[in-house]
């Protein structure tokens, strides 16, 4: 009954991971931070996790270090987002401590008029390694009659992907399986621009849309390389560390046993006496 309660109980419960928000007011400058709050990310139904979020660096970089959390900024001036249909966005719930009133006073701003559902682009500062906002990599979504807001994960610079892929898309069907050279130049050169990390994700993603996926180069950072290596030299000498602890075990046991065997010929010897096994193997 016991173990039946725990199940139900970690059925029900939600994965979450903590998050630092930063909200970036409309026109503010290019340095402008914002202020931080810890807030949450919940997924109520379950999420496929297409995509991950932006590191704080560049990973042909040298990383600064990475906080305990990641930092989302956003900034608070709406777009209209108009997403594919059939590419994968995942979809948070999140939990401010302040979420109904920052909900409440984004639908006084100008540009709120005659909206229920206004849409933020969400970035990551230097995740183009250069100090600034970086490219979004999703959008939040604020709604006025639930008074929640959700961050939606997407390709990182999604803007600029989608008008590649609705140009590719308008064209005579066979042409996302053979795109024109000069649109795959296009695509190549916003792949140049994404961080290595998403490449596998939007081969996926160009996938589930009909699209072509070798349009992405397949191209390996050095330091993945080089982390490559390292890993597959780290399993080599695990397993001949792993080969000599088994044979030290072995060649111990051997002894153990004959050790054993040489007592109870001493024993039997001397003294007549032969160990019962419940006495040799005691509890």
């Amino acid at each position: 009954q016991v173990v039946h309660t725990i199940e139900m109980c970690s059925a029900h419960m939600q994965s979450s991971a903590r998050v630092v928000f930063r909200a970036i007011p409309r026109g503010a400058g290019a340095g402008e931070a914002g202020v931080p709050q810890i807030g949450q990310v919940f997924a109520r139904s379950h999420v496929a996790g297409n995509w991950p979020i932006p590191e704080s660096f560049w990973p042909q970089g040298r990383s600064a270090g990475r906080g305990p959390f990641p930092e989302i900024s956003w900034v608070q001036e709406h777009v209209d987002v108009n997403l594919i249909s059939g590419f994968p966005v995942d979809v948070y719930e999140m939990d401010l401590p302040n979420s109904r009133g920052l909900v409440a006073k984004a639908f006084q701003a100008e540009d709120a008029k005659g909206k229920e559902v206004l849409c933020w682009l969400a970035y990551v500062r230097n995740s183009c390694g250069d100090g600034t906002l970086g490219q979004p990599f999703g959008f939040v979504s604020v709604h006025l009659r639930s008074s929640s807001m959700k961050l939606h994960l997407l390709a990182y610079n999604f803007p600029h992907l989608f008008t590649l892929l609705k140009s590719l898309l308008s064209l005579p069907q066979n042409s996302k399986l053979s795109p024109p050279l000069q649109w795959r130049a296009q695509m190549e050169a916003y792949a140049e621009q994404v961080p290595c990390y998403y490449h596998g994700p939007l081969r996926l993603a160009l996938r589930q849309v009909g699209v072509a996926t070798h349009v992405v180069p397949d191209k390996a950072p050095p330091q993945a390389q080089a982390l490559a290596q390292h890993v597959k030299a780290l399993q080599v000498g695990a397993a001949m560390e792993l080969d000599q602890l088994r044979t030290k075990l072995n060649e111990s046991a051997q002894g153990a046993e004959k050790r054993r065997s040489l007592s109870l010929g001493t024993a039997q010897r001397k003294f007549g006496v032969v160990p019962l096994p419940a006495l040799a193997n005691p509890l």
